[in-house]
């Protein structure tokens, strides 16, 4: 005959253990919630079988494939499937890169046409690319991912060119990459006006002066490094100095024009000596 006591010793345990599942429960819910919810904030552009994300600074494809003698043995199948899914996405990654807008006129494509040492170092970069997944099937295929870093040696080829059609004076080499700063000297509120990310953003006035003209040598070389963060939250970041775009200009909608009262703001915090320096700017969008 079971007590009293031991009757309410047996339901305090139950009740315990209940309790300690539930907040394990609601610690794993809300982790998946919080790995779930991250991505909303990134910028992520689609085409085909890549992407590109504007927030976390990287271009991505996938490929499939299979060996091409199915009745081989796994240990020459499995490699064999693997190359073909790795040609396959480097052919991916080439593509989607080349929709890639590096200022508001042009695109990697663009840049690429006519101009076979360009399109020679962008295969190139592909074929160094990193594999950031891959996957062998049931079926004997395979699926490989990969990825190259948007800037640093990518937008050290390209963006020049468009620096170069801009007749930029400035130098710029690779003697002006340096670290990546978490350091945000200025904030764009670019939503509600169709503006599109791009590698070499302009930030003009009403009346069309360039901003970036200010602080141009270390616009430039902050390209290298990721000059720019793109993303879709408001509240990632709130800056040295935050403006708002009035509405987006250029052919790629990438260009941002603010008020002249925000170029003020602009203006008198470039008599600090330490906006910009080794920072970046970040954009928001819808």
């Amino acid at each position: 005959m079971v007590s009293f006591r031991e009757e309410n010793v047996k339901s305090k345990f139950i009740s315990m253990t209940f309790w300690v599942g539930m907040c394990f429960l609601l610690f794993w819910t809300n982790v998946a919630y919080c790995q779930h919810a991250l991505p909303e904030s990134e910028w992520v552009e689609k085409t085909g079988r890549g992407q590109v994300n504007w927030t976390a600074g990287y271009i991505e494809a996938a490929g499939a494939g299979a060996p091409p003698n199915r009745d081989a043995g796994i240990v020459e199948a499995r490699p064999a499937a693997f190359r073909a899914a790795r040609a396959e996405a480097c052919r991916n990654l080439l593509k989607t890169a080349m929709f890639v807008q590096v200022d508001s006129s042009n695109t990697i494509k663009d840049l690429a046409q006519d101009n076979e040492i360009l399109q020679t170092q962008l295969e190139g970069f592909m074929q160094g690319s990193q594999v950031a997944d891959q996957e062998y099937r049931s079926d004997d295929t395979a699926q490989v991912t990969l990825r190259i870093p948007l800037y640093g040696n990518l937008s050290q080829i390209v963006v020049p060119k468009v620096l170069k059609q801009k007749n930029s004076g400035q130098p710029f080499g690779a003697a002006s990459l340096v670290e990546k700063t978490s350091c945000i000297g200025l904030v764009v509120d670019a939503r509600g006006v169709g503006a599109r990310p791009a590698m070499l953003p302009g930030i003009r006035t009403e009346n069309g002066t360039e901003i970036s003209d200010a602080f141009k040598q270390e616009f430039e070389a902050g390209v290298l490094k990721g000059l720019c963060v793109y993303t879709r939250d408001q509240h990632a970041s709130a800056g040295l100095v935050r403006v708002k775009a009035i509405r987006a200009g250029g052919p790629g909608e990438s260009d941002l024009i603010i008020s002249n009262a925000d170029a003020e703001k602009i203006q008198g915090a470039l008599e600090q000596k330490t906006f910009m320096k080794n920072c970046r700017i970040m954009i928001v969008l819808d």
